[in-house]
């Protein structure tokens, strides 16, 4: 009996350092998923971040694309009734016979074009400030 009791005893002792062995290395691998997970949890913030950023920036680059357009399409009627007006003159005779008013004419409707450019570039020239996430 006790032989048994013996044997018992050291096979209780064996398996508690098994148990004990075991239950370490659990603890060692929940410790290190707990942290693969904090690093996955704020590396899925910061890409949420990111796609809230680019698409708030696409949106406005869209915003910024349709205004262009509608101004293209503007310039592109104000070039072909300038064509059209300049198809009805002679400017060759005309600039032979006045020069000086000619290039008053020209020089004045240059100047208004390149104010006009100015115009719908300067929104675009200094873009408003993003919300970048930094690292």
């Amino acid at each position: 009996m006790i032989k048994v009791v013996g044997v018992l005893l050291v096979v209780m002792a064996v398996m508690s350092g098994i148990f004990y062995m075991y239950y370490k290395d659990t603890q060692a691998t929940i410790r290190t998923l707990n942290e693969n997970n904090a690093k996955l949890t704020v590396s899925v913030d910061l890409q949420k971040d990111t796609i809230a950023t680019m698409e708030a920036d696409f949106k406005r680059t869209a915003e910024a694309n349709s205004k262009l357009q509608t101004s293209l399409q503007l310039a592109e009627k104000d070039k072909d009734a300038l064509s059209k007006k300049l198809g009805k003159h002679d400017t060759t005779h005309l600039s032979a016979s006045k020069p000086g008013r000619l290039e008053t004419i020209i020089n004045q409707a240059t100047k208004k074009v390149f104010r006009d450019i100015e115009n719908e570039t300067k929104a675009f020239s200094n873009p408003a400030p993003t919300n970048t996430p930094t690292e």
